[in-house]
């Protein structure tokens, strides 16, 4: 069975099309939701190892992301204790999907950067893209405490899209709303009949 991903740079609109996959009867597997139960769960350890004072979550994860994005090897220190619990989880919940055989989308906006550009043999891989200035509005209107110099430092840590898009399935541009989601809800069906009844 394929198992399909979305993916895209911060800021392009994955959550707006796994929207549209939940809406035509996809059950959703979201890497930043496991990501963030993840911290919570090892938040003493991460704390210690970073040296973060702060209690409230929302205060933690916000140091936290200072840190990690001002710091390459603070990223890597990171992704080395929450990376292969998200995978696991991931692995674990797509097995139960094709076990009870439901249709699923898997949100994984580092799809590939963790996979080092290369792409699952049995994956299809729908890429969201957007132009940069759009990325730096919505991620504004999302975290108004980032600096523009934070948000570009988010954006750069990612791969960019013109190297992704030669391995992708589908690129879908959301520069247009309504086009947006027009699109994916034709890819959605096509997806669902091709692979799911």
């Amino acid at each position: 069975m394929k198992r399909i991903y979305i993916t895209g740079g911060i800021g392009t609109g994955k959550s707006t099309a796994t929207k549209v996959f939940k809406e035509n009867g996809f059950s959703i597997i979201s890497a930043d939701i496991i990501a963030e139960d993840i911290l919570k769960e090892n938040t003493l350890e991460i704390k210690r190892l970073f040296n973060i004072k702060e209690n409230e979550f929302k205060e933690f994860k916000k140091e936290l992301s200072s840190k990690v994005f001002n710091n390459k090897e603070d990223r890597k220190k990171l992704e080395s204790i929450v990376l292969p619990k998200i995978l696991d989880r991931i692995e674990t919940n797509s097995l139960k999907y094709e076990s009870d055989k439901v249709p699923f989308v898997i949100e994984a906006p580092t799809y590939f950067e963790v996979r080092n550009m290369k792409k699952g043999t049995d994956d299809l891989v729908i890429l969201i893209t957007t132009e940069k200035e759009t990325k730096i509005d919505r991620i504004k209107k999302r975290n108004p405490h980032l600096s523009i110099e934070d948000i570009n430092k988010r954006i750069d840590s990612q791969i960019d899209d013109s190297k992704k898009e030669p391995l992708s399935d589908y690129i879908v541009n959301n520069d247009n709303l309504d086009l947006f989601k027009a699109e994916l809800q034709g890819i959605s069906e096509n997806i669902k009949d091709r692979f799911f009844i």
